[in-house]
């Protein structure tokens, strides 16, 4: 015969196990790009940015796109961003894009730029403030919708900023960076935010200077001659590599070379 401490035993695992079973159980969610189409050789993947875009980044890509049999195309424009639509308005611009272009994936490198005051008609707005964040997030939003299409059907992968040397820089650069990502993982749709902010900073969390060659270990300069500019070498490991590694997700496999 059980006495009062088996009883009450047995009552307490009862009540625990019923209790365990109320509780929501966490399922990680499946990241954007996942949704999207596997492309094929005739669909076209648009790169829109800054100077970096037009520079480095864009005929990297396209050069390694293209050895995958893609379809690539490019609009670097210097000196732009979101903060002056009076100089050149991404959001406006992207627009016509998708509706002439029909890419069916989109690559946003933009931020860098951003760094100021943003113009918002005849009038500005000091940066930082309640007001240039939400104008700032506006325009974020407004150019996922533009790029992305009214279901949704195509894929964005937008990097931010990157860092460099500077106080400004360096004191202005994570606000745009966050700001970014937040929107960018806020929207609903098959978009992903690389932070080529975060990936272009020392563990201390300064500007890179250099950087360890992920295959030769060899230290690398990480600027061009200005030392705000990523070097070629820079771009192609931090900033290339990993926007193609997210792409990956939407492009079909790779082929194996035949056997000999």
């Amino acid at each position: 015969m059980k006495n009062f401490f088996s009883y009450r035993t047995e009552t307490l695992l009862w009540v625990t196990t019923g209790l365990l079973l109320l509780l929501p159980i966490s399922v990680p969610a499946a990241t954007p790009l996942s949704q999207c189409k596997k492309l094929k050789g005739k669909d076209l993947i648009y790169g829109i940015g800054s100077s970096m875009m037009g520079s480095d980044l864009g005929p990297m890509l396209k050069t390694r796109l293209s050895a995958r049999g893609h379809k690539f195309r490019k609009w670097g424009q210097a000196s732009s961003g979101l903060a002056r639509p009076d100089f050149h308005d991404w959001p406006k611009q992207a627009k016509k894009v998708a509706k002439r272009q029909r890419p069916k994936v989109f690559i946003v490198a933009l931020g860098s730029n951003d760094y100021q005051d943003l113009k918002h008609g005849k009038r500005w707005v000091k940066f930082g403030s309640k007001k240039w964040e939400k104008l700032y997030a506006e325009r974020i939003d407004k150019m996922l919708t533009a790029m992305t299409g009214p279901k949704k059907q195509r894929a964005v992968i937008w990097m931010g900023p990157i860092a460099f040397k500077g106080k400004r820089a360096e004191r202005r650069g994570p606000i745009v960076n966050d700001l970014m990502r937040k929107r960018v993982k806020a929207f609903d749709g098959p978009v992903f935010f690389v932070d080529g902010y975060k990936k272009t900073l020392t563990a201390k969390g300064r500007p890179l200077r250099t950087f360890k060659h992920p295959k030769s270990g060899k230290s690398i300069r990480a600027r061009s001659k200005d030392n705000i500019h990523l070097s070629t070498q820079a771009v192609h490991w931090l900033v290339a590599n990993p926007i193609l590694k997210i792409l990956d997700r939407c492009l079909p496999p790779k082929k194996s070379p035949p056997k000999p």
